[in-house]
Formats: structure tokens, sequence, C-alpha cells
């Protein structure tokens, strides 16, 4: 389930090579026909090395990737408090980038991206109450996850800084689709769950990433969104769009 937090931290960052341009980075003409296409490429230059990091874009090493917290949705404290921590997700800098559209006029960037495996681990600590039931305790998740999808829509504007051009994204909206989790629990819960968009789970189920997912698109967008702003301080638009 946190597996999907990285597929579209990883979105975001690679969108965001929009903004930063080292000697290794393509540039893309904005009056190019196949501006499209001239910048999936520029992304696929750049993916090998986003296992590792790139410093110069300031986009953070990716195995693994460590993120912090997770909660279940507001609008369910009421019942269930769900809490992960303590995130490591593997598999990350094996990502694809499927396309990718951009709109310089409305400095609009959105595109498709695909992670075929991941593996997670995190803690989790667990809190439910129903009619007379209350349930408490902790303890550690691990799982894979596969075939991760998700569609973003990175929308921002200009500002002028120094007499140079830098973008600024004001909003990203992320969807995640996983066909499959597949999770080990100890602790509280014990033995095997699984979970994802075409898992077929009964009434009895206790399916996470259905109660997870809004949360994890919602902590996905801002990280990312965080990430790609710092990138756009250090990056000119005229330099990766001449």
């Amino acid at each position: 389930m946190s597996a999907l937090q990285l597929c579209y931290l990883l979105a975001v960052a690679i969108t965001s090579v929009t903004a930063a341009l080292p000697s290794f980075v393509p540039a893309c003409k904005k009056d190019d026909p196949k501006l499209d296409e001239c910048f999936l490429n520029t992304i696929n230059t750049i993916q090998p090395q986003m296992k590792k990091g790139i410093p110069e874009l300031k986009i953070p090493t990716m195995e693994p990737l460590e993120l912090s917290k997770v909660n279940v949705p507001q609008f369910l404290e009421e019942f269930i408090h769900l809490e992960l921590e303590n995130l490591k997700i593997h598999g990350a800098g094996d990502f694809k980038l499927i396309n990718v559209h951009v709109d310089l006029k409305d400095n609009e960037f959105s595109g498709e991206l695909e992670i075929p495996h991941l593996e997670f681990g995190a803690d989790y600590n667990l809190a439910l109450e129903v009619s007379n039931l209350t349930v408490k305790g902790k303890g550690d998740i691990k799982g894979t996850a596969t075939d991760c999808k998700g569609n973003f829509v990175l929308k921002g504007e200009l500002k002028e800084r120094n007499g140079e051009k830098h973008f600024h994204f004001n909003q990203l909206n992320v969807i995640i689709r996983v066909d499959k989790i597949h999770a080990t629990l100890n602790g509280l819960i014990k033995g095997d769950v699984l979970m994802g968009d075409k898992h077929q789970h009964g009434a009895a189920d206790m399916d996470l990433w259905l109660l997870l997912r809004p949360t994890i698109q919602d902590t996905i967008a801002e990280v990312a969104k965080d990430i790609v702003n710092g990138i756009a301080e250090v990056i000119v638009v005229d330099e990766l769009f001449p």
C-alpha cells in the first residue's frame, strides 16, 4: 500500500525535470510539434540515474525510497485509527513513464506512469472501535505491489526571479491504481492480506488499500509538489524549453 506513494512521488519528480538543465538533460524547443515526444525522451534519458538520485535536480535517492507516515482518512477516524510509519519502498527506480503531455501555454504537465513491481515495509499502529469491540495494537508489515499505475496533472504558473522565468506549481492531482498488493502483517494482526484494485474481496475481507488510497494520493501529491517546486527554483524555464 505505501508502495503506491512511490508511484506518484516519482511521477512528479520526473515531470519536474521540466525545470532543471544540467548538461546531461536534453532540452526541448518549445515550438517543436513533437514536444511531448521530446520531453518523454528527456525523462527517459535521466531515468537510469533515478535510483541513486540526482543532486543537480534535487531528486532524492529512490532505492530505497523512504517516506514518513500515512494515516487512514479523517472521515473514518471515529471508528478506526490506522497509521503507517517508517515506510521503505524498493523498486521505485524501475518506473516507466508511458506518456506525457506538455502545455506551456497553461503551465500544465500531465501523464501516465507505471512501476511493474515494488517491495515495501513499514510499522503499523491500529486502533479499532466498532459497537462494543475495541482492538488496539501495533506491529510491522511487509509486502509487494504489482502493476502500479497512475495518472497525474501538475498545474502551475510562471514567476520571474532575477530576470529569469521559473515554474511554480500550485496544484497536483494524482489517481493511483494497483492490480494487487500482497502483504504480511505481524503483531496484532497476523497472516497474509491481499489488496488492490483488481483483488476480488468479500464482505469479511479487510482491504486496507481501499481505506488508505485517498490519503496515499493526497500525501503523494503534497510531497511530490514540494519536490517539484524545489527543483523549479533552480531551473530556468527558457533553458529547458528554448
